[in-house]
């Protein structure tokens, strides 16, 4: 992805997403990804380059181990670090499944980020209900809260809801510099204090909110109606 500022005095900003080599063993399900990555089983891990380790304890049940350096183009700094752990669970009743992870990063030995997440996913025939939370135990604030979902009604009427608030960008200690023009922690902390960096990124980081209910219902074989209602904040 690529974002290009036209403004007189600007630079270019572009980010690689994806760039890695997985290995999988068929017999056992362990899976080896080494490079540029997301997490395998979602979660809001953020990207990064290093290697995961999916390790299948049972039927069901697997623990994905993470670890690297975030790939952020708002700091410039040599000593980030990135470890996470995923356990993720399928089929924990008809249609139930979900993962509980626990994320730590760091910047220049300080804490950037550190959250305890989780994803719940519940479908039958009829139903689908989708849920994801994050809390950053470092900065004792609500991180990311998501819950969508659909209903499909009689005579094929389909009900469909949406929430979600979050933190843009995700609440980090390092979000204290998108206002200061400095690229490093260290800079910013030899002038502040790492009370005044917690406050400044708390206070710099927007609330992102949005909502959506959607019904829609065919009326013959061509023709279909939808009526949207939706709600957004920042």
């Amino acid at each position: 992805t690529g974002a290009t500022n036209l403004s007189t005095e600007s630079r270019n900003n572009g980010l690689l997403n994806s760039a890695y080599v997985d290995y999988r063993r068929t017999e056992s399900g362990v899976a080896v990804r080494a490079g540029r990555q997301s997490a395998i089983s979602g979660g809001l891990i953020g990207l990064f380059d290093g290697v995961s380790v999916v390790y299948p304890v049972r039927n069901g049940l697997k623990v994905d181990v993470m670890g690297g350096v975030p790939a952020s183009v708002l700091v410039s700094a040599p000593k980030q670090r990135l470890f996470a752990t995923m356990v993720e669970a399928d089929n924990l009743a008809d249609g139930l499944g979900g993962n509980l992870y626990i994320l730590d990063q760091t910047v220049d030995g300080y804490t950037n980020r550190r959250a305890l997440g989780t994803e719940v996913r519940y479908s039958t025939d009829n139903y689908s209900i989708y849920s994801l939370l994050d809390y950053d135990i470092y900065f004792k604030s609500w991180n990311a809260f998501t819950l969508q979902g659909s209903v499909q009604a009689p005579a094929q009427t389909t009900v469909t809801l949406f929430v979600d608030y979050r933190k843009a960008p995700p609440l980090q200690l390092t979000n204290a510099l998108i206002t200061t023009g400095q690229g490093s922690l260290q800079d910013y902390l030899a002038g502040h204090s790492l009370a005044e960096a917690q406050a400044a990124a708390m206070g710099i980081t927007a609330k992102a909110q949005q909502a959506m209910v959607s019904v829609s219902r065919p009326l013959s074989e061509r023709w279909q109606l939808g009526v949207d209602l939706r709600y957004s904040q920042i």
